[in-house]
């Protein structure tokens, strides 16, 4: 009776731990956010229009392209996206995402710049490149940088009618030494989490005079 009790007990402590031991369960993890959702077959549809001031008429000019994520390489540990401009019949971009947000890379392999910080916050900035200026005779007159501010991180916009809350980045050129603007031109870039980019508006002496803006996509 005594062995019986004992063997019982044994049997009821171990389908107790059995059933409180939950470590080999798959545990429920977030969906991870990013700037850019990168995958391949992921496809965004744009529409770009120019304007160009010639004299006192202006001339308009107005594309139609999709980007699409053709394949995905490892390279050194890290994977990258090869990308497709429907304008072209070859790859020209390559994409990547870190912890620290979206880069890409359209014509140097070696050369990545960051398009979007992401997470980031109001105020934020950081350097994309630092050039060589030169003057019309092509005599080197100093050095500049591509500046990226963030202007908002939780912007309302709405385009080709639809509604999006958007991380709106500005590019600027900075002369390296004075930090001060070399040129009244800048550049909006308009960011909505896992969708991409959805604006892009690019102004020259307070004349908008190129804008591109995202018609649909499909991504996962």
């Amino acid at each position: 009776m005594r062995n019986y009790l004992i063997l019982t007990l044994c049997t009821f402590v171990l389908l107790f731990s059995a059933c409180s031991d939950k470590t080999t369960e798959p545990q429920p993890t977030e969906k991870q956010n990013y700037i850019v959702p990168l995958s391949v077959g992921n496809q965004w549809r744009y529409r770009e229009i120019s304007i160009a001031k010639e004299g006192s008429s202006t001339v308009k000019e107005e594309k139609l392209y999709t980007l699409s994520i053709q394949s995905e390489e490892i390279i050194n540990g890290a994977k990258e996206y090869n990308i497709l401009n429907s304008l072209y019949d070859k790859i020209y971009m390559r994409w990547y995402n870190t912890a620290e947000g979206f880069l890409s890379n359209a014509f140097n392999i070696n050369y990545r710049e960051f398009s979007a910080k992401y997470p980031c916050k109001k105020g934020d900035t950081w350097v994309i490149d630092t050039f060589i200026r030169t003057d019309d005779q092509g005599n080197k007159i100093g050095k500049f940088t591509s500046k990226m501010t963030v202007i908002s991180s939780n912007e309302a916009r709405i385009v080709n009618g639809n509604n999006y809350t958007c991380y709106h980045y500005q590019r600027t050129y900075n002369d390296l030494a004075t930090k001060e603007p070399i040129a009244n031109s800048f550049t909006d870039f308009f960011y909505s989490v896992n969708i991409g980019l959805v604006e892009e508006v690019n102004t020259t002496e307070g004349f908008e005079d190129r804008t591109v803006e995202l018609l649909s996509y499909s991504v996962k």
